[in-house]
């Protein structure tokens, strides 16, 4: 008993101190979360950018498709035209 007495205390005195970090650990880790955190800014910053260059592209590639839809329709207003004045015309005798 009285060497349970003696071991008990040094026991939870040994693990107590084994479970403090020293000082170098806890710098190795406040570094190690300053770059896990600088790494998810740029992966944000990443996303942002991606998400910017899909909506440029599609407001380009909507603009280009306005594009060819209205000359498209001046095209076709033009053969209409014609195929008109060609329905007018007089056949010569």
């Amino acid at each position: 008993m009285k060497k349970l007495l003696l071991i008990l205390p040094l026991a939870i005195a040994a693990l107590t101190l084994g479970a403090c970090d020293d000082k170098a650990t806890s710098e190795k880790k406040d570094a190690l979360e300053k770059k896990a955190d600088s790494l998810e800014d740029k992966a944000k910053a990443a996303k942002d950018d991606a998400e910017a260059k899909a909506h440029a592209e599609k407001a380009a590639g909507e603009a280009k498709a306005a594009g060819a839809k209205t000359e498209g329709k001046e095209k076709a207003d033009e053969l209409k035209n014609e195929a008109k004045e060609v329905r007018d015309e007089k056949p010569k005798q």
